[in-house]
């Protein structure tokens, strides 16, 4: 996922959850399986989101120049079994 911004004057409003709840079954149906994306730490209602929809913290899907960019990831696709 990338470039996913609200603007400040309607933050707070659900819109952010909304794209990124509606964005999350389009992505599985691609069959990929997983989700990455970046973030910034003082974008503390986005990190709050994105841990609420089940992405955890990984490691660096490309080389930054932003220090503190935190990388996180999500399955997509459950493992059969599962």
């Amino acid at each position: 996922m990338k470039r996913l911004h609200v603007a400040p004057e309607v933050s707070g409003l659900g819109l952010g959850r909304a794209l990124a709840e509606g964005m999350l079954p389009a992505a599985r149906a691609t069959g990929d399986a997983e989700i990455r994306l970046d973030t910034l730490p003082f974008k503390t209602g986005a990190m709050a989101l994105y841990a609420q929809l089940g992405l955890r913290s990984t490691s660096p899907c490309y080389p930054t120049l932003l220090a503190g960019t935190v990388f996180l990831a999500c399955p997509l696709n459950p493992p059969a079994g599962r």
